[in-house]
């Protein structure tokens, strides 16, 4: 269909003033003023500029039609970029060129339809009667413990989901949300053994994330401590958690049958929630976000709808993780792999639609590879990132939010593979798709199961360098240039006194990473990285200071922590 293009035009003129030298997201960035509204042009110049476009190559003119005020309407060819050759408008233009680089626009059509057809057809298992119930009562197929959502439920619910904007997010950058992601096991990095994390361990984790910029949330990250003589071990690594950090609470573990008092997990995860709500004094909004780990293949069981049934109940901030495995808790084929994760991730959003119509609730790939040799799940690989990265992409098609994870290893060592891993799987998203923000786990390993401070300072510099990586090269000339290369050329060196300031804004200058070469002269403490860190982690703990609270805070937290923690 045609389509009237005052006001805009002139951009499509600018892009094909110079197309070898722009890539697709340049041309995002300089589309987007003009289509918002932001910037304009005189409709006296759209003729002109139309015609111009003829004979270039890029745009061929297939209809014309003079409007009753003079101007033009028209149809067009957009062959730009060696995109297949079809009709467009100015706003389909904008939309197909701000597609993200993994699917296209009829892949991502592909997988609804084919996700409409899994909750139509094959059915979303769900473990408990009053699920089961709500999704009958309005409009699903129950047969035994499986619910056949229809695809009218799914949009009415969608209808009700807030929309995340993927228009206004600021600057690419890497940010941390917690250390280690979930994990029960810590290599010790002095003797390089693993053993079952301990409350010690949950006390130093924090104090790592209290004395860095990095991480923007808080999480009890070493799970179930084997030492915990908590009451109720649930709620105590809640209470640790504002006992020792004052981030924002994003809660990754779940409540079950065995860290709960006498095995009421629904009864545990409502009383952690309370309790930071009292902690807080806030009742009326979300003081934490909640992660949801439903069950592959097309599950929902009794432990997870319990966690998610409290959260929801209690208005926090949902966020569900599928984490199927290729070929083994989930299909083969990565695609296959994320219709499943989105069909199981969109059932999800229509139980919470249905329990509380408009609460939030955004979606985060957890899933990864198979190593079929060893029946091992493989996060730290190419496999994994295109995962997240269709997921992502399709989350941004149905505007849901999305959350992609970085610093993933399946390495048992710290070593060149962890820190390669690390580095491919924060690094790769931003070329493998059009992604804003990339949420690190330092110190992570062994595929989610177990942790290193050694690691998590290795990994906090990395993500200090891609960050520098993603600010791109200041192209802004020094005014001082012509004179130091005048007075360089006389000295034979451009040494000075002081470092220019120029240098200062263009470098980025490592604490951790050794840059002194083969020199004997130098002493261990600059040159040995391991050495490095340990007293980086000393240094942290010891300018650790432990958030400031009230006295009715402090009473509010005392029966809930354990006695290693108590006041």
């Amino acid at each position: 269909m045609a389509e009237t293009m005052p006001m805009r035009f002139n951009i499509i003129k600018q892009i094909m003033e110079n197309p070898e030298g722009l890539n697709p997201q340049q041309v995002y960035e300089r589309i987007l003023p003009y289509y918002k509204g932001e910037k304009q042009c005189s409709e006296k110049e759209i003729d002109a500029q139309l015609m111009s476009l003829k004979g270039t190559g890029l745009v061929e003119i297939t209809h014309t039609t003079e409007r009753s005020d003079g101007f033009l309407e028209s149809t067009y060819v957009m062959t730009a970029y060696g995109r297949e050759r079809s009709e467009n408008t100015l706003v389909n233009i904008y939309k197909e060129l701000k597609m993200s680089h993994i699917l296209k626009k009829k892949d991502l059509e592909t997988i609804y339809e084919k996700v409409i057809e899994i909750l139509e057809q094959i059915g979303i298992t769900f473990g408990t009667e009053k699920a089961l119930e709500l999704l009958g009562k309005n409009g699903a197929k129950i047969e035994g413990s499986k619910a056949f959502i229809p695809k009218a439920l799914l949009e009415r619910c969608l209808e009700s989901l807030p929309k995340y904007d993927y228009e206004n997010q600021g600057p690419k950058r890497i940010t941390a949300t917690s250390p280690f992601g979930m994990v029960p096991t810590i290599l010790d990095d002095e003797t390089g053994t693993y053993r079952s994390g301990t409350v010690d361990d949950v006390v130093k984790m924090y104090q790592l994330t209290q004395t860095s910029d990095l991480y923007e949330c808080a999480s009890p990250c070493v799970i179930d401590p084997v030492d915990s003589d908590a009451e109720d071990l649930y709620v105590g690594q809640i209470a640790m958690l504002l006992r020792y950090s004052d981030k924002w609470p994003s809660v990754g573990i779940r409540a079950t049958a065995q860290n709960s008092k006498d095995g009421n997990l629904y009864q545990s995860a409502r009383k952690s929630i309370r309790l930071i709500r009292e902690f807080y004094d806030v009742w009326d909004e979300p003081v934490m976000g909640q992660s949801i780990c439903p069950m592959s293949p097309l599950a929902y069981d009794w432990e997870c709808l319990d966690n998610l049934t409290a959260a929801i109940e209690e208005k926090q901030n949902i966020i569900l993780c599928p984490c199927s495995l290729t070929g083994l808790t989930g299909p083969a084929s990565l695609l296959g792999l994320v219709i499943h994760d989105i069909a199981i991730s969109l059932a999800g959003i229509v139980y919470a639609q249905l329990l509380s119509p408009g609460i939030d609730v955004s979606i985060c790939s957890c899933s990864g590879a198979t190593d079929m040799r060893s029946i091992q799940p493989a996060y730290g690989t190419v496999e994994c990132v295109y995962i997240e990265g269709m997921l992502y992409e399709f989350a941004k098609y149905m505007q849901i939010g999305c959350t992609i994870c970085g610093a993933l290893s399946d390495s048992a060592k710290v070593d060149y593979q962890a820190g390669a891993e690390s580095m491919l799987t924060t690094l790769m998203p931003y070329y493998a798709s059009e992604i804003n923000e990339v949420w690190c786990y330092p110190g992570l390993m062994s595929a989610w199961y177990c942790g290193s401070f050694e690691k998590l300072i290795l990994d906090e510099e990395m993500m200090r360098n891609v960050n520098r990586a993603l600010k791109g090269v200041n192209l802004k000339l020094d005014p001082k240039l012509m004179r130091s290369l005048t007075e360089a050329q006389e000295k034979n060196t451009f040494l000075q006194g002081k470092t220019p300031s120029a240098y200062r804004k263009d470098h980025y200058l490592t604490k951790i990473f050794s840059k002194y070469g083969v020199s004997q002269d130098i002493s261990p403490e600059k040159t040995d990285i391991r050495l490095k860190v340990k007293r980086e982690i000393e240094s942290r703990i010891n300018q650790y200071q432990a958030p400031e609270m009230t006295k009715k805070q402090k009473e509010i937290l005392q029966p809930h922590l354990p006695s290693r923690c108590s006041f």
